[in-house]
């Protein structure tokens, strides 16, 4: 492999080198992470009996968290390396002109565009939990941290390793996604159109159709988290999480949504342009069509081939996502769905 979206990235551009296939890179780097978060559990335990967190994290609630974290750093990281061989598999799908070879190393991160993500991220995992706590203790934030810290080796371990670790491998799948997003822009607008194939268009769309059947999965696993614990202030904290990752990710659809809106805006301009050229042509005046004509080019269109390509090139729909929207319906459907079931199961527990 040699995938340009992650090089320069210690680790995942090795780790891509290595050939292995998408599938068995998710499935061992899940499972490592579950196994790890289960030693993991074993050899530190619960916190503190006289902790004021001992009421929350219960060893149950313990044990669930390092096996959640840890699977969930291991399956990040094969995301990463499979989103980023994704999108080469879609732009192959491309012809190989000067405009699509010229995008590509777009799909490169810039170290800045790394930095500017992964450090803020690196903040927000470290003060998450202790912020978490103090709204549920009512503490400010400087005594929830003490209170935190002085719970036992488990939410040091998660405060100081294991939650940075995953915003770490967070933030870099998301500079990946900035210079994705780079990349298919530049493409959306330079790429050339020929309605003859528009089935390819849908290489475009494949990476933002992806993000977001990735994040309305992710959205909608957090009504079966607020059974991860009887606790109501938790349950109402998951609750207000999942508002604000519903505001973030709106900014994160649309950046994905451009490249998609401006090459269906070209294909609109240019269909409007072939129509106007076919009303031209049947007026008698000599225009350049793109009907493709397998007889002889010096032979005038009759009124009938015209009426034909104008016929065609209304049947092109402006949005390449045709073969997408099963789904999307199909995804749309999934958070009503975990929100009751999440009931099911808490009437049947309570």
């Amino acid at each position: 492999m040699n995938t340009q979206g992650l090089k320069g990235i210690w680790g995942l551009e090795q780790l891509d080198n290595t050939g292995a296939s998408s599938w068995k890179l998710v499935l061992v780097f899940t499972v490592s992470g579950v196994l790890i978060g289960a030693a993991l559990s074993v050899l530190i335990g619960p916190v503190h009996a006289d902790s004021l967190m001992a009421s929350f994290y219960t060893p149950v609630v313990s044990t669930v968290t390092l096996l959640g974290v840890c699977g969930v750093i291991g399956f990040s990281t094969a995301l990463n390396v499979v989103i980023a061989r994704a999108i080469e598999a879609d732009l192959s799908v491309l012809s190989l002109v000067d405009d699509v070879r010229e995008c590509i190393p777009l799909l490169r991160p810039a170290p800045k565009v790394l930095l500017s993500i992964i450090l803020p991220m690196l903040l927000v995992a470290v003060l998450t939990g202790p912020t978490l706590a103090g709204g549920r203790l009512g503490l400010p934030l400087g005594e929830a941290f003490v209170v935190y810290f002085g719970a036992g080796p488990l939410t040091k371990l998660l405060v100081l390793l294991l939650l940075p670790l995953m915003s770490l491998v967070w933030g870099i799948g998301m500079a990946i996604g900035v210079g994705q997003i780079r990349c298919l822009i530049r493409l959306a607008r330079t790429i050339r159109i020929e309605f003859l194939q528009m089935d390819r268009y849908c290489a475009l769309a494949n990476p933002a159709i992806r993000v977001i059947l990735i994040a309305v999965s992710i959205v909608s696993l957090f009504p079966i988290m607020m059974l991860y614990v009887d606790d109501a202030v938790f349950s109402t904290q998951v609750a207000k999480m999942v508002l604000m990752m519903l505001v973030s990710a709106v900014p994160l659809i649309v950046m994905w949504s451009c490249p998609v809106l401006i090459l269906r805006n070209r294909i609109r301009d240019r269909k409007a342009q072939e129509l106007h050229n076919i009303m031209l042509a049947l007026q008698g005046q000599d225009v350049t069509l793109t009907l493709a004509r397998p007889q002889n080019p010096d032979t005038p269109l009759s009124t009938a081939d015209l009426l034909t390509h104008q016929m065609f090139i209304e049947s092109r729909w402006e949005w390449p996502v045709a073969a997408h929207v099963q789904k999307l319906i199909l995804f749309g459907l999934l958070p009503p769905t975990t929100w009751v079931l999440s009931a099911g199961i808490e009437n049947f527990m309570f």
